[in-house]
C-alpha cells in the first residue's frame, strides 16, 4: 500500500500565467517551467518542451 505525505484535504493548488514561469531558449529548444520543486514540495518539476521537427528531447539529468 502507498503512502502519499499529503492528503486531498491539504493539496495546494497553483497556477502560472503563461509569461510567468522560467522559460529558456537552447540549441532551438524551448523549455517553460509549469510546475517547480517550490510548488511541489521538492517532489517533481514539470516542463514543457518545443522542439524543432526532426529533433529529440534532451536526455533527462537529475542532481540527486
Amino acid at each position: 500500500m502507498a503512502s502519499f505525505p499529503h492528503s486531498a484535504g491539504t493539496a495546494r493548488p497553483y497556477v502560472w500565467a503563461p509569461d510567468q514561469p522560467p522559460a529558456h531558449w537552447n540549441v532551438g529548444t524551448y523549455w517553460r517551467a509549469l510546475a517547480d520543486g517550490s510548488q511541489t514540495d521538492g517532489r517533481s518539476r514539470t516542463f514543457e518542451e518545443l522542439c524543432p521537427q526532426g529533433s529529440s528531447p534532451a536526455a533527462e539529468r537529475s542532481a540527486r
